[in-house]
């Protein structure tokens, strides 16, 4: 026992003093190290660094070798590219209650679509397709004729007619280069609804007040597809569902107590011109 704990211990001591950098044969500075050598007491070393597969110590703290560094994080650049758009729209919608059938418009939008164009980028080893974001801003016009047994048609002639000012922020889960992409809506606008009466109406004051209006806050969240996706041109169509918030007092001055917050589904197709 006494003589296997020797040899461990001689073994663990040549092992912390000797190299695996191989440096030609011992015979040679062996022999040019001797008192009876007269000549050039040089020794030649291989020029190859011969390293074991065990030896990762030794290659390690090899002069001029290292291991790799860890290949860094993929970092998120900012977008950086900016694309251009100018679109038109057709809109069809619902109103909930029974005094309109529904609404139908159209509008003009003006679109910055933003995107990182790297092909792929790779995230824990796995390709991730660029994606992008757009915000549009857009004016919006739309007529809600009325049901014909409404109360409110024996008041107004026409209907209500309705016009927007805002913004959408679209998102894509698509990225930017196919042929056809899908995005998520967040849409925030003021809205104004205006009206006629069918018989003018005078104040008090003798003045003669032909119509009104309301302004408002339209709060909306949705859905978009595009089947066509081309540099120059997208085809789209939306689905939007939301609500009106209408204001506490008319543009006359009257407290409202008719209009409650419109809740409304919208369908909507699209076509839109780009540049960058």
């Amino acid at each position: 026992m006494k003589q296997v704990l020797l040899l461990a211990v001689l073994g663990l001591l040549c092992g912390c003093y000797t190299t695996t950098v191989s440096r030609g044969k011992l015979s040679d500075p062996m022999n040019k190290a001797s008192d009876d050598y007269k000549g050039e007491r040089v020794v030649r070393t291989r020029d190859s660094l011969v390293v074991p597969p065990e030896s990762l110590w030794v290659w390690h703290n090899a002069p001029g070798h290292r291991y790799p560094p860890p290949e860094p994080a993929p970092q998120r650049r900012p977008l950086t590219n900016v694309f251009y758009s100018i679109g038109f729209n057709l809109s069809s919608g619902l109103l909930h209650g029974g005094d309109f059938y529904g609404y139908r418009g159209g509008g003009l939008s003006y679109e910055m679509f933003g995107v990182d164009k790297r092909d792929d980028i790779r995230v824990n080893g796995e390709k991730e397709k660029p994606k992008g974001s757009r915000f549009d801003f857009n004016v919006k016009f739309a007529s809600a004729p009325l049901q014909e047994t409404s109360r409110l048609n024996r008041s107004l002639t026409g209907g209500v007619g309705l016009f927007e000012i805002g913004g959408d922020a679209d998102f894509f889960t698509t990225p930017y280069y196919t042929f056809m992409g899908h995005y998520f809506i967040v849409s925030l606008h003021y809205a104004y609804m205006g009206w006629s009466y069918r018989n003018a109406v005078r104040t008090e004051e003798g003045e003669l007040i032909e119509g009104d209006a309301l302004q408002g806050l339209d709060l909306g969240l949705g859905m978009g597809w595009n089947p066509m996706q081309m540099r120059y041109l997208h085809i789209g169509l939306e689905a939007t569902t939301g609500i009106i918030l209408w204001d506490t007092y008319t543009r006359e001055g009257f407290e409202n107590d008719v209009f409650k917050p419109f809740l409304y589904l919208q369908l909507s197709a699209m076509l839109k011109v780009n540049w960058d």
